[in-house]
């Protein structure tokens, strides 16, 4: 069995403010959103983080 590197996932109150301060800020790209569903991510390299 491989075990791959875990996402966290970071609570947040809006999705997309979360997502442009880590892109503005710190060098993320934004990965995906999805509208309906509220949830999206950020990537850089190899790390990702899931905002839910």
């Amino acid at each position: 069995m491989k075990i791959d590197q875990p996402t966290p996932e970071l609570p947040v109150i809006n999705v997309r403010e979360a997502q442009e301060y880590y892109r503005d800020k710190l060098g993320f790209e934004i990965a995906w959103f999805n509208e309906e569903g509220r949830i999206g991510a950020v990537s850089h390299g190899k790390c990702a983080i899931f905002f839910p």
